[in-house]
């Protein structure tokens, strides 16, 4: 068990891209929205694929109590192995999370990646009745008459990557009133994207919702394709830096709306917040 926030140093261990600068940009906003509710002794952001990077993040924090939080939105591949092992974690895999260590006189609790927070599934019915709200064509839609295409990365690799989206989209069947329909869809995994369009609704108001933490080239790039954008449309947008996809478009009798990613919610870092608070109160087995 850690002592109070403001004696710990969050972490936020984030996966970045090569190929575009928006996944680190979306890890520093988060970072200094943390940093000015002062609650914590200090918070730092570390990337995979970006400076600064995770090899050398523990050495560069202060605190001799460190919560590292896996900025990713499911268990499996990257947050029970790449990333430990990028942190100087050890080389076998993390699968039972979270996890304790002391290094070199400091207490790390290596936490359970965001995605797993209760949380997620108010910020993703939030995510798409915002974007229903600021799109009102051809009429306003409410979120109740809406279906929400809720779309994960996934991977063979790892059968735990798709778990956290799955429940998400079990919590919101059960919300009474909460979308008219909900369903998960990924990026290299089945369902996939593409399926989105197939989908047999009663609605044709569909909101697809990135199960992401930023908007990177799975967000702006893969969806926009998948659900039919020409390719060269969405390549000059995105040098453009401009919205690779209208809102809403019509495809296959529907009007599809596709909502910012979770990671871009502005209530995120409350959720962050209340993630590290449960797992500093509780004692780790």
């Amino acid at each position: 068990m850690l002592g109070p926030l403001h004696q710990t140093t969050l972490l936020l261990a984030a996966h970045g891209s090569t190929e575009d600068d928006r996944p680190r940009k979306a890890g520093e906003w988060l970072t200094h929205a943390l940093r000015e509710k002062a609650l914590f002794g200090e918070v730092r952001c570390c990337f995979y694929k970006h400076d600064p990077p995770m090899h050398n993040a523990l050495e560069s924090c202060q605190g001799r109590q460190i919560v590292i939080l896996p900025l990713l939105m499911s268990a499996g591949f990257f947050a029970e192995k790449v990333f430990p092992k990028a942190l100087g974690l050890g080389e076998a895999p993390l699968e039972n999370l979270p996890a304790s260590f002391h290094l070199e006189q400091r207490e790390i609790l290596y936490a359970q990646p965001l995605g797993l927070h209760a949380g997620m599934t108010q910020l993703v019915i939030q995510s798409a009745r915002q974007c229903l709200e600021d799109y009102p064509f051809p009429r306003r839609v409410d979120l109740k008459d809406a279906c929400i295409a809720l779309v994960g990365h996934g991977t063979t690799r790892h059968s735990k990557s798709r778990q956290s989206a799955e429940k998400v989209v079990e919590a919101l069947l059960k919300q009474e009133n909460a979308c008219h329909d909900a369903k998960a869809f990924f990026i290299e995994e089945p369902p996939l994207v593409t399926e989105i369009l197939e989908w047999k609704t009663t609605s044709d108001h569909l909101v697809v919702v990135p199960f992401m933490m930023a908007d990177g080239p799975h967000a702006i790039e893969d969806i926009p394709l998948a659900l039919g954008e020409p390719t060269q449309r969405v390549k000059h947008c995105m040098t453009l830096q401009r919205p690779t996809w209208r809102n809403p478009t019509q495809r296959s009798g529907k009007h599809i709306w596709v909502a910012p990613p979770i990671g871009r919610c502005q209530q995120l870092p409350s959720v962050v917040i209340d993630h590290v608070q449960q797992l500093v109160s509780s004692p780790i087995p």
